[in-house]
């Protein structure tokens, strides 16, 4: 059945399976990047940087014991579970990951396993995972929990971390692993309720033995969840693209981008560079038409609130979305391999939806490559909808008016008489900008790969 927000089943080979159903169907999530580290923001004391804030530790250098003693600041008072929830599910979010543990080690939730965390190493006191999880069951919305499962700056074996322990005695990452790492993943998956997602990061070289152990306990302990494939060496149940990535071809298979607001994953100081609602919107469409998820991040400052300019991007995005909910829930990839000059295109069942975000003033858009006959033709949820076509130089020739009807993406719903057959070879648009990445290149006498900075700021 379709709630508000239209949402359907999507094809899948685990059709006899319950686990991972909500990120099937789903699409669009909300990523809660929330920590210790937001507490400084890309400040300590008289030192600041430009990058993402959730690495403060490493870029200011600062010690283990010294990130333990600010943990005595971090007091985030103005946190609501309640309110962070509706907004996900006001904007047309279906679930929400948010960050457990990250690559500092302190524990946002109340660990017996370490002490190093939120309701034991702070003023606050109170463990905000918990209220995440009642206020998600209270709204239908998923929950998911981040865990860094190999980085750990503050924890004796952990990668990166301290070798020795406070006796000075060596301690070996495989006791990092089992007496740190894998007693919390039980924690959050066994004390938490039923979750969508279990979101590791960074494996780095990490062994199969480790990935395969947490692998099988979050299998055992919440046998509905999906595991991200960022949990390492192959054992995740999707792929991911590289962060704030919005992939440039079509990826066959069940695929995830995870991107930001702004420019930093955690709350930074300067950064007020957010994304505009059709930025946000644009990305989650082409997204969804290359076959993927859209994980978009948020990020609470230190009293826990997230910034209101975000809620009011989020929201404007959302009362599309809200109107268009068919074109976002349970569609298909694009039956071409990239987006159009004009936008982009996705696919449910005969239909096509056409997602205009680049409108031709005159007057025409060109859809090349059509095999399939078209039943009917019209502008989806606007009054004279129906649209005038013809076929020229094997494209779709539609003829459209001057005014878009829609302020950030218009939809032309085409029906087709048969089943949708394409021409995917490459075309150029007579109007607009046509651009080919190098993806779509063949490599002759070299090796073509895809190579990325681990961050946007070039550090």
């Amino acid at each position: 059945m379709n709630d508000q927000w239209g949402l359907q089943d999507k094809t899948t080979t685990l059709t006899d399976s319950e686990r991972g159903k909500l990120y099937i169907k789903g699409n669009y999530a909300i990523f809660v990047h929330w920590g210790l580290y937001s507490q400084l923001g890309c400040k300590c004391n008289d030192k600041s940087y430009c990058g993402v804030s959730e690495w403060n530790q490493t870029k200011l250098k600062i010690k283990p014991q010294d990130m333990m003693d600010y943990a005595k600041q971090f007091n985030p008072v103005n946190f609501s579970a309640t309110k962070l929830v509706s907004l996900a599910k006001n904007v047309g979010m279906k679930y929400i990951v948010i960050t457990a543990k990250r690559h500092d080690g302190f524990v946002m939730y109340h660990s017996k396993v370490s002490d190093f965390n939120i309701v034991d190493a702070s003023p606050y006191g109170r463990d905000p995972m918990k209220e995440m999880a009642a206020e998600c069951a209270k709204q239908g919305v998923g929950l998911g929990f981040y865990y860094s499962h190999n980085l750990d700056w503050t924890a004796s074996g952990g990668t990166m971390g301290p070798k020795t322990n406070a006796a000075g005695d060596s301690v070996s990452f495989d006791q990092y692993f089992y007496s740190k790492c894998l007693p919390q993943v039980k924690e959050i998956t066994s004390e938490y309720g039923p979750l969508a997602l279990i979101w590791f990061d960074c494996p780095g070289s990490i062994s199969p033995k480790y990935t395969q152990k947490l692998a099988d306990l979050v299998h055992n302990n919440q046998p509905n969840a999906f595991i991200n494939g960022r949990i390492g060496n192959n054992m995740g149940d999707y792929t991911g693209s590289g962060d704030m990535e919005v992939p440039q071809k079509r990826i066959d298979g069940l695929s995830e981008s995870c991107d930001v607001t702004n420019d930093s994953w955690g709350w930074a100081y300067y950064d007020e560079n957010w994304k505009s609602p059709k930025l946000i919107l644009t990305n989650v469409l082409s997204i969804v038409a290359r076959g993927g998820n859209y994980l978009m991040n948020v990020p609470p400052g230190p009293d826990g609130t997230v910034p209101e300019l975000v809620e009011k991007i989020l929201t404007s995005t959302g009362k599309w979305i809200q109107k268009y909910p068919q074109v976002v829930y349970g569609s298909e990839a694009s039956p071409w391999p990239k987006k159009f000059s004009w936008g982009d295109v996705v696919r449910k069942e005969n239909k096509l939806y056409l997602l205009v975000y680049e409108w031709n003033v005159n007057g025409e858009l060109w859809l090349p490559g059509l095999k399939s006959e078209i039943k009917l033709l019209k502008f989806l949820n606007a009054k004279n909808s129906k649209l005038k076509y013809e076929l020229r130089n094997n494209a779709v020739v539609i003829k459209i008016p001057a005014l878009a009807p829609e302020k950030y993406v218009s939809v032309i719903e085409l029906e087709l008489k048969n089943e949708v057959s394409v021409n995917e070879s490459p075309t150029i648009d007579p109007y607009l900008p046509t651009y080919y990445s190098a993806y779509f290149a063949e490599a002759k006498n070299c090796i073509l790969k895809n190579k990325q900075l681990m961050e946007k700021f070039g550090e």
